[in-house]
């Protein structure tokens, strides 16, 4: 469709099982599920530390995935 979007393919962590998911830019985005589905291991344990890591250089590496795309550096 055109628009900026956040892609992760192949998430595996906790409950995480080879998940993939696309997370529009620019829109309010919420994540809901039953307790123990994994929310907070996509944000927190791959979303986070691998933004935390393209942006910022971080050491701590994020959880399992395939592929994480749309995360470029900020422009200078």
């Amino acid at each position: 469709t055109g628009e900026a979007r956040l892609v992760i393919r192949g998430a595996r962590e906790n409950n995480l099982k080879n998940l993939d998911v696309e997370i529009p830019l620019g829109c309010f985005v919420a994540v809901t599920g039953v307790s123990g589905s994994g929310k907070s291991s996509l944000i927190n344990g791959i979303l986070l530390r691998s933004l935390m890591q393209k942006v910022y250089g971080s050491k701590l590496p994020p959880r399992p995935i395939d592929l994480s795309d749309g995360l470029a550096p900020p422009a200078l």
